[in-house]
Parts: structure tokens; sequence; C-alpha cells
């Protein structure tokens, strides 16, 4: 964790972070007329000089995770690499649902009733239990 007072030793050109939060365009050309990155849940970036430049301001919070969470009321970005362990969908959106559904897709197309139950299983390990698929909207009132 860092402090306004010191200095970020993860702010070092050749480093790099990863995005956990909902997309967020990074201007990379210091002019702000060219170049930039859509920064998405799981995109990874190699920190350059022009980066730190132009971005110093939000940046400044890598790694500092309370810094965030005052800031934004979540952790938007963390150091290193995108975790093997984690989706890059956020459950409850649209696109973790339609990823769930392409991947029980694959599942179901296994040749063999082994396969895929395991293939099956394996999309509830990674992607939880399917949403609902129905609502109630019937109110019952005592006595029957």
């Amino acid at each position: 964790m860092t402090t306004k007072t010191e200095t970020n030793s993860l702010l070092t050109p050749g480093n790099q972070f990863h995005w956990l939060g909902a997309a967020m365009t990074c201007s990379t050309d210091p002019n702000g007329l060219t170049g930039g990155v859509v920064l998405s849940r799981g995109s990874q970036v190699t920190i350059t000089q022009a980066l730190l430049d132009i971005n110093r301001g939000w940046l400044s919070m890598l790694g500092d995770e309370p810094a965030q969470i005052a800031k934004y009321g979540e952790v938007r970005f963390a150091p290193g690499p995108f975790p093997a362990d984690l989706l890059t969908t956020v459950p409850g959106t649209r696109a973790h649902a339609e990823d769930r559904e392409t991947a029980r897709q694959a599942a179901w197309a296994e040749p063999d009733s082994a396969s895929r139950r395991r293939a099956l299983a394996a999309v509830e390990a990674k992607f939880g239990p399917a949403e609902s698929t129905s609502t109630t909207i019937a109110a019952y009132r005592g006595g029957r």
C-alpha cells in the first residue's frame, strides 16, 4: 500500500497492471487527440513512460486498495497480470450470462455422457448456478 508522501514503486515502465472495473478509455497520446486503449475487466497493460505522464493521477493509486475504494467504491485496477482464477466478466451482468451460456453449449456438445457431465460440472464450478428463468408475480392473501 502507498501513501501520498512516498513514491509508488509499482509505477515503473515495464511493470504491468490489470483492470478489474467496468470499461474505461485510457489516453496514450500526450496531446489527447489520438491514441488510447479501452480497458475492460481482464485487460493487462504494460506501463510505459507516456502512459505514466498522461495518467499519473489515477495510476498513483496502483496497489492502494483503500484509496481506490474511497474514490470509486471498488478496486478497479491492481498490480501484475490478470489472475487466472478470476473471470473476465462480472456475475449478474449480461456478458457473464452470455459467457456461461457459451460454455454450457460447448459442454452439451461433448460426445459422451461422462465427459458431458464433467464439462457441465466445470461450467457450474466456474460460472456458478444458472440464473432463474422465471419470476413469481402472484400474491396470495391469507385464508385459503
